[in-house]
């Protein structure tokens, strides 16, 4: 009988330290392996490894890829790696493009993976502010955080979404944990570490020797 093999795909809005936890994995890649733990190399591995901010092993924004990163970047991915028996991915972009995670979820358990995913998320208020301060540092916006907030109803889209995608999971029966970035701040990429197994396999102090 085929060992199962258990799939870590780990994914959240904006502003919840996905690129630092990115940046790890990349750093980790080889450590890891060694002990049985894959995590798919990607065009942008060198910039991750320097701590620069990149969109992970998983690429689901776009054309044509949105329908189908599931099944061609993991399960094809898993498929043609054997010999592990953890395997890893994050992506930002594809918390925004879960209904190709949805179509074939049955499909990749029925061949003997088990999936977790490791949703990161943010306090509202906390994700609302984020984004005023991104505005005013970028873009020049000069109206108040009261106004800004009207201008959205008062109300975090990101928010929202997470609370969809967690009824969809638990209506698909999907495992899933999740990681709030308010509650945990930077020690969010040590407790996802955690959670797969791999925190004391590579501590992440290494990373601030680089």
């Amino acid at each position: 009988m085929t060992a199962q093999k258990q799939i870590f795909l780990h994914i959240g809005h904006g502003k919840t330290g996905t690129s630092a936890f990115q940046a790890y994995l990349a750093i980790a890649k080889s450590s890891i392996a060694k002990n049985g733990y894959y995590y798919h190399a990607h065009p942008s591995m060198k910039d991750a490894q320097n701590l620069k901010t990149t969109a992970g092993n998983i690429i689901a924004n776009r054309p044509n890829t949105a329908d189908t990163w599931f099944e061609d970047q993991v399960i094809k991915v898993v498929e043609q790696n054997p010999g592990y028996h953890t395997y890893i991915f994050s992506g930002e972009s594809a918390f925004h493009r879960m209904d190709a995670f949805f179509a074939s979820f049955r499909k990749a358990t029925a061949r003997g993976m088990h999936i977790t995913v490791l949703l990161s998320v943010r306090n509202p208020f906390d994700m609302l502010e984020s984004e005023y301060q991104q505005l005013i540092k970028r873009h020049g916006l000069t109206s108040s955080i009261d106004d800004f907030l009207a201008s959205r109803s008062y109300r975090c889209i990101h928010t929202e979404k997470s609370s969809r995608l967690i009824s969809r999971m638990l209506e698909h029966e999907v495992p899933f944990k999740i990681f709030n970035y308010t509650s945990l701040g930077r020690d969010i990429s040590f407790a996802l570490a955690e959670q797969i197994g791999i925190a004391s396999l590579f501590p992440l102090d290494c990373i601030a020797n680089k």
